[in-house]
């Protein structure tokens, strides 16, 4: 039955209880909670089957309406809720090619204003036409992710189609635009083994040939998007030990997995050169690039943190709407340029909106049309890489905004080094800890707890040994996030928990700070 191989099939992409993993690291803690579809696929995810009556039910439906021309009630019957899940699968089971053709379609509907909820849909379109291996959908499932590759739960969609046994063919097109998404989508799915996704993936993938061949074809060309695939193949060599662990109890499974991961390693030495290059060319370049490709060049720039101060600061200055300018000062954070500070200070201080709280569509986020506060909270964020009193006094006066984003942001922003008017951050971050709202007090505990403060440090501790799971996983995410790193021992005491679960999340919360202290290094 088609419950059975679709089980099958979401056991290879992810690992069993990880789907929580995703819940903390796709949303903020102001969303609201999972919708029933999304809590129904978390359930799929975790081993759960669909009802056989009902999918053979409209197996038989959609096979009478296929006798009688009727695709019209078909596309009409595939609507938001629980039974779409039901329905598609259904329609995969009958595996015609006017079947195919409405699932197709089903990927160019937007069917709810829940982003997680609509990406379970996605999610739902991409494994029922890979499992039909229809690779005649593969420009249709790429041109999704060349939309937009930042949806949430875009890893598991990536996961899908990386799997298509046609999908080399297109990133071998690349740079045309199918090409380009085809490498944004290993980019995103090689990160989702660091979200959940089950390394299994790896070897069914073939994913290290695949890195092979665009190292062998576009090796010689510094492109951002590049830049962003062959980082995240590097962090994911960090962590092969112990992914190769995991796959332990199935020794063919492993012995793929390794065979794959040899191929990148066989690369490693020349994929950290080309990154060291693209530190040096990147901001080079940044000056002669069409306003449209900014953010994946700005994107490039934040993964490398390469210096483009300079220039950086000219575009801004020369144009006051320029495309993705919240991005641009995010990269000014790694710049040293004194004039990079100069500017993000400026900023904080002549555009600090009224108390409005702007909102923010999820699928336009990249795209903010430069809202002063978007600005501010971005400037404010990047002060805390400029360590010094003018930076201090600046951030200090965002704490005092009415704008809660923005006064969340400065308070975030505090802690990162140790304080130069000791007092008066203390007691800011005193006064935000019993703010009224909740964002805003997890920032200021955060903040106390990277100074040192021993209450803040105990609260996050509470959070490691409660008995609600959810918690503790949060806990564990927000110690890496916050840069926590004086409760690295409770972590890392973590690492041998019995529930693998809790396990892998303490392993990838300190494998992140790790590389976060090796990065400030250099």
């Amino acid at each position: 039955m088609l419950f059975v191989w679709m089980s099958l099939g979401i056991l290879l992409l992810i690992g069993a209880g990880l789907a929580c993993r995703w819940w903390y690291l796709s949303q903020d803690r102001s969303q609201e909670p999972l919708s029933i579809v999304s809590r129904q696929h978390v359930d799929l995810y975790n081993g759960g089957v669909l009802d056989e009556a009902e999918l053979e039910l409209a197996r038989d439906r959609y096979s009478l309406w296929f006798l009688n021309d009727q695709q019209d009630r078909i596309q009409a019957s595939l609507v938001p809720g629980l039974s779409y899940v039901v329905r598609v699968r259904a329609l995969a089971e009958l595996g015609t090619e006017e079947a195919c053709a409405i699932l197709e379609k089903q990927l160019d509907r937007v069917l709810t204003d829940d982003p997680i909820e609509q990406a379970w849909y996605w999610i739902d379109v991409a494994h029922c036409l890979r499992m039909l291996a229809h690779d005649e959908s593969l420009p249709a499932l790429l041109e999704r992710v060349a939309q937009a590759d930042d949806f949430p739960l875009v890893h598991f969609f990536a996961a899908e189609v990386v799997a298509f046994s046609h999908f080399t063919d297109h990133l071998n097109e690349f740079p045309d635009r199918l090409g380009e998404a085809a490498v944004r989508t290993l980019h995103r799915a090689l990160e989702g083994l660091r979200c959940g996704i089950s390394a299994q993936i790896v070897a069914e993938a073939r994913l290290g040939e695949m890195l092979e061949s665009v190292w062998d074809q576009h090796g010689q060309t510094v492109h951002p998007l590049l830049v962003r695939l062959f980082s995240e193949a590097l962090r994911h060599q960090r962590r092969a030990k112990q992914f190769s662990q995991d796959l332990s109890e199935e020794h063919f499974e492993q012995e793929a997995y390794e065979m794959q991961v040899s191929h990148i390693a066989a690369l490693e030495d020349h994929l950290v050169e080309y990154l060291e290059l693209a530190k040096e060319v990147l901001p080079k370049q940044l000056d002669q690039i069409p306003h449209h490709e900014l953010s994946d060049w700005l994107d490039a720039l934040l993964e490398l943190r390469a210096d483009a101060g300079p220039t950086l600061v000219r575009l801004l200055r020369d144009d006051p709407n320029l495309p993705f300018a919240e991005q641009a000062i995010l990269a000014l954070g790694w710049s040293p340029s004194p004039q990079a500070a100069v500017y993000l200070r400026e900023v904080v201080t002549r555009s600090m909106p009224g108390p409005q709280r702007n909102s923010r569509d999820w699928l336009s986020k990249r795209n903010t049309h430069n809202r002063p506060s978007h600005l501010v909270e971005a400037a404010l964020i990047s002060l805390r890489h400029h360590p010094s009193a003018e930076s201090e006094q600046i951030i200090l006066s965002g704490v005092r905004s009415s704008d809660l984003d923005i006064r969340t942001a400065a308070i975030s922003s505090l802690g990162w080094w140790d304080p130069i008017r000791r007092k008066a951050v203390l007691m800011y971050l005193q006064d935000a800890r019993y703010d009224r709202d909740g964002e805003v007090r997890h920032a200021a505990r955060a903040a106390l707890a990277r100074i040192g403060e021993r209450q803040a440090l105990q609260w996050f501790k509470q959070g490691l040994v409660s008995e609600n799971r959810h918690i503790v996983l949060e806990s564990i995410q927000a110690i890496a996030d916050e840069g926590i790193t004086l409760l690295w021992p409770e972590l890392d005491r973590l690492v041998d928990e019995e529930e693998p679960e809790l396990a892998s999340c303490a392993r990838e919360a300190l494998e992140q700070m790790q590389e976060e202290l090796e990065r400030e290094r250099r």
